[in-house]
This record gives C-alpha cells, sequence and structure tokens, in this order.
C-alpha cells in the first residue's frame, strides 16, 4: 500500500472533481467497488501483489480492499487495513490474538473524528455497511506507528417494511397490492440476485414463493441505488387465505406471511445469541372488509420489551369505519444476549409467533 504509482490515474481523477475528505473517500470507494471484481476467495493477503490485481480488475478479497487503502492514502486521506476473523472463521480471542485465526482485512478511514469501515467487494452494498460475516466483535487496525482493536459494527441495521392495502370480498377473495422494502442486507442480497438471475427470472423466483397467490402486476424500485431501499410491489390475489364459513369470513391476521417458528426452540441455552447487527420487522396490512360485514374477531393488542431496551413487540389492530388496521412491530436493537437473558428473548420471540398466528374473524350483519 506504499506503491501509490499503481493507482495515480485514479488519484488524480479523483483530486480534480472533490476537495473535502469525505467526498474524496466516496469516489475512491466507488471507484475500487464499480472497477474490480472479487473472485470469491478471502484472505488478508493479496493473490500476487496488487499490481495484476489492479490491472486485471479482479481479485481477492484483500486485493480489492488493500487496493481501496491505497488509493485512499494516496488521494491523502488517513487509511489502514483493519484485519479480522469472519463469523463463519471463529471469534478472536483480544488477549491472545493469532494470525492464523485472521482470514479477512477491510478499510479504516478517519475524518475529523468520525471513523469509517470500507469494504469494496459487493457493487450493491453502500458504503455503511460491511457485509455481515465481517460483523464479529473486533477487529485489528495495523497502522505504520501501532496497532489496536476496533469495533466492527457501526450503523449497520437489517430493517423489513411490510406495507398491504388488501380488500375482502364476500365470496373470501383477497385482492390488493404489497410493498416489500428492503433496507439492509436484505436489500444487499436481492440487488445481488436481481443482478445474477435478470428480470425475468428473479420475478419467477419471486411469484414462487407466493404459494396460494395470483401475482397480477409485479414492480421494482431502486433497483441500482444501494443507498435507497430495494422495494418490490405487486398486485395479487387470492381465494385460497380466506375460509367462508357460512356468515363468517376468518383469515390469518397478516395472511400467513408473519413469524410462524421461533429459532429458539431448546429451554436453556449455554452460549451467546449474536444477531450481528440490529434486526426490525414491521408489517402494517390495511384491510377494506366488504358491505355488510362488521369484524367478529380481532387479536388483542400487545406490547412487551426486553429489558435494558435490548428490543421490544407491538402488536396493535384498530378499527376505523370499514379499514382494519394491523401493526406488527419486532425490533431487536441488542446485538448478543448472554445466557441469562435467553429466556426473556425466547419468550418475546413466542408471543410473536402466537400473535401472528392469530385470526381475523368477519361476520355478516
Amino acid at each position: 500500500i506504499r506503491k501509490g504509482r499503481l493507482v495515480k490515474d485514479q488519484v488524480k481523477s479523483i483530486n480534480a472533481k472533490a476537495t473535502l475528505p469525505f467526498e474524496k473517500m466516496l469516489l475512491a470507494y466507488d471507484e475500487i467497488r464499480s472497477t474490480m471484481k472479487w473472485n470469491g476467495y478471502e484472505s488478508i493477503f493479496p493473490t500476487d501483489g496488487l499490481r495484476k490485481a489492479l490491472n486485471e480488475k479482479i481479485g481477492n478479497s484483500a486485493d480489492i480492499n488493500l487496493s481501496l487503502v491505497l488509493l485512499l492514502k494516496e488521494t491523502g486521506l488517513n487509511a489502514d487495513p483493519v484485519v479480522l476473523s469472519t463469523r463463519d472463521n471463529g471469534l478472536l480471542s483480544l488477549f491472545q490474538p493469532v494470525i492464523s485465526k485472521l482470514n479477512y482485512v477491510i478499510a479504516h478511514i478517519t475524518i475529523d473524528s468520525s471513523e469509517y469501515l470500507l469494504d469494496a467487494t459487493d457493487p450493491n452494498r453502500p458504503y455503511t455497511m460491511l457485509p455481515f460475516k465481517c460483523l464479529n466483535g473486533k477487529g485489528m487496525l495495523v497502522s505504520e506507528s501501532n496497532a489496536h482493536w476496533v469495533n466492527l459494527l457501526k450503523k449497520e441495521k437489517d430493517p423489513h417494511v411490510y406495507y398491504a392495502e388488501m380488500s375482502i370480498s364476500p365470496d373470501g377473495e383477497i385482492a390488493g397490492k404489497l410493498t416489500v422494502s428492503e433496507s439492509g442486507y436484505g436489500a444487499v442480497g436481492k440487488r445481488t440476485d436481481y443482478t445474477k438471475s435478470g428480470s425475468e427470472s428473479f420475478s419467477k423466483k419471486n411469484k414462487d414463493k407466493w404459494k396460494n397467490w395470483e401475482i397480477t402486476n409485479i414492480q421494482y424500485e431502486n433497483l441500482t441505488d444501494p443507498s435507497q431501499p430495494f422495494k418490490i410491489i405487486q398486485e395479487m390475489k387470492s381465494s385460497e387465505i380466506a375460509q367462508v364459513n357460512g356468515n363468517l369470513i376468518i383469515l390469518n391476521i397478516l395472511m400467513n406471511e408473519g413469524q410462524t417458528d421461533n429459532p429458539f426452540k431448546p429451554e436453556k441455552r449455554d452460549y451467546p445469541v449474536d444477531f450481528g447487527c440490529p434486526q426490525k420487522d414491521n408489517f402494517v396490512f390495511i384491510y377494506e372488509i366488504p358491505q355488510g360485514y362488521s369484524v367478529e374477531s380481532l387479536p388483542e393488542s400487545v406490547n412487551l420489551s426486553l429489558p435494558d431496551q435490548a428490543g421490544f413487540f407491538r402488536f396493535q389492530t384498530t378499527v376505523n369505519g370499514n379499514k382494519i388496521t394491523v401493526n406488527s412491530i419486532l425490533s431487536i436493537s441488542k446485538i448478543q444476549f448472554v445466557p441469562t437473558e435467553y429466556q426473556a428473548l425466547r419468550e418475546l420471540i413466542a408471543l410473536v409467533v402466537e400473535k401472528h398466528a392469530q385470526q381475523l374473524v368477519l361476520k355478516k350483519d
């Protein structure tokens, strides 16, 4: 990362476009992210020096991210590499770190009092996010003067929003529009899948997920801009979700799209639960009930929080005229739960599963 001549053309271009350090950082990140392709291999060492990787525009994770460090340094920024162990490689010991446990390297930049961690191996990921596999405790920053630990989690989050406006017919058919909005790692995965599969194949796979539904129209928003939520907007209808029983219409409160399973099945756990980053699932479903029907039964609202603001679950149902609104929010803000906190987390998720399984019942007047 001292061979500045390898990136002299890129440095000249960046310095001509920007003077502020933050702007230079973004331009350097976009330059490496958009021009170099990751070959799928992880390492803390370049494949064969950076010259070949920069010339051929392809390399392992170290080729790409050390090229980023080089470019950042040559534009005058305070940049250094950070070595780490990915989640599937195991957690590093902060007291006895060994080089054999390090398998990945990223870039660290300090601008004024702000720190940034960058990984340029994926063109679909914004600068505010590391790969999820890198969210594994701490990494070691290596500079010419010293080495010290840095937290790997910065502003990464994984929120999912499901917004539906549906009408229910007297014969039990449900029709309307559903918008699925992904802003975190879900968005990265969707953009990557869309890029690899193409529009037609991606749409087919998406439709195949919605069993018992007919997708009549599907649209996408923010396909290529990683700074914006990836949205799937689909018009859909089904005669298989609701059941008509005499003068009653019965359906699952979230049309069977809520949380159906509790991953924390054992009653006790002797090791931590690690979510990697904050999680949030938000369902907002609005139903228009048919004329001549009223609400016979509706799940009760609940509001449960974990100790120390570690997370919460809020479930609310309201009726306004012929509209029913269901709002479910599950938020996990704490990253790691130790065994003594496991039971409260398990009970919270069990409540989510219970509420999402409940029924909405309409009765003909």
